[in-house]
């Protein structure tokens, strides 16, 4: 009863959470106070144990940052547990475990490329996330297409002739313009002054605005769109009527990039945030799928300039686009 204990607690660099946990022994009663001070004595967190006839909360658990500004705060940090009071006068005795965490990934940078498959293993609070998976880089090319409305229009496809592999198609519109469109399910060549079905090896894959080329987009291939107008947004205005829209080129791409990844906890959030900065000089855009295997991802964002994917509640297994620029 009445008493104060003092627990020193060395943090480095690579500390970046503290898990403070504090229980009661069996068969204890009594009332258990918990401070938690960082390196300039300032108290960051504070909690209580407690077992009675009338109130039992036997274990008390923090978690606590130790970074602030996005630094860690190195340094010795002090545990205090301490008991004050009128009606507990034996001793109490407890258990305390302090767990020290920290972020990180295997390695500084990857070479990705093509469709290949590659697997970062990473470490955020111990096990939560076990994997980032990246998959596919993708060059992604914008074409700006002229579009009637209500009409079928057909466009070359803006790929090198030869290539082989996959060629996708995306329709890049706002809500509010005043046309949209739908990538048909076939492609074409000119013959005359008419557009008739290509005729070349390739496959359409299912459910994806997508054509495989086994071996080789051939010279002469286009791509049609049909065209719909948004007469809601047109507001009858002819000049609206015939107008462009935006389509993605994305193929497999043939080069190779060095990005940079890292994974840090941001600011003082409890999360982290895993950072992607591409290492080579490109003109082009690219993009990759990144997975996260058994993690907490919540969305995509750029900080800084730097594309960013950041952690917190979410699912086991989750799916990002990473743009590449």
């Amino acid at each position: 009863a009445n008493d104060f204990h003092r627990y020193p607690i060395l943090v480095d660099e690579k500390t970046l959470k503290l898990a403070i946990n504090v229980a009661l022994a069996t068969g204890e009663e009594g009332r258990l106070f918990v401070q938690l001070y960082n390196p300039k004595g300032e108290e960051v967190a504070f909690t209580a144990a407690q077992d009675s006839p009338v109130t039992s909360y036997l274990k008390s658990s923090e978690y606590s940052t130790t970074t602030k500004d996005g630094k860690v705060m190195t340094g010795v940090w002090e545990l205090t547990i301490s008991t004050a009071s009128s009606t507990w006068l034996a001793d109490t005795e407890y258990e305390v475990l302090v767990q020290g965490s920290g972020f990180g990934m295997s390695g500084k940078s990857i070479e990705l490329s093509g469709s290949q498959v590659v697997d970062v293993p990473v470490t955020l609070d111990g096990d939560e996330v076990t994997h980032v998976i990246i998959q596919g880089l993708q060059k992604v090319k914008t074409e700006t297409v002229k579009v009637k409305s209500n009409y079928t229009s057909f466009h070359p496809m803006a790929v090198d002739v030869g290539y082989i592999g996959a060629v996708g198609f995306k329709i890049v519109t706002a809500e509010e313009n005043a046309h949209w469109g739908m990538i048909r399910p076939q492609l074409y060549m000119k013959q005359g002054e008419d557009f008739v079905p290509l005729r070349a090896m390739y496959m359409k894959v299912p459910n994806q605005n997508a054509f495989v080329f086994p071996f080789g987009v051939p010279e002469g291939a286009y791509f049609a769109i049909d065209t719909i107008t948004n007469y809601t947004e047109t507001k009858s205005s002819q000049a609206k009527v015939d107008a462009s829209i935006n389509v993605e080129v994305i193929t497999t791409a043939k080069e190779e990039l060095n990005i940079e990844h890292a994974i840090r906890n941001y600011s003082d959030l409890e999360g982290a945030v895993v950072y992607f900065r591409n290492n080579t000089p490109i003109t082009e855009s690219f993009r990759a799928v990144v997975y996260f295997i058994s993690g907490k991802l919540n969305y995509v964002q750029d900080i800084n300039g730097e594309k960013t994917l950041v952690f917190g509640s979410g699912n086991k297994a989750f799916g990002a686009v990473l743009n590449i620029k």
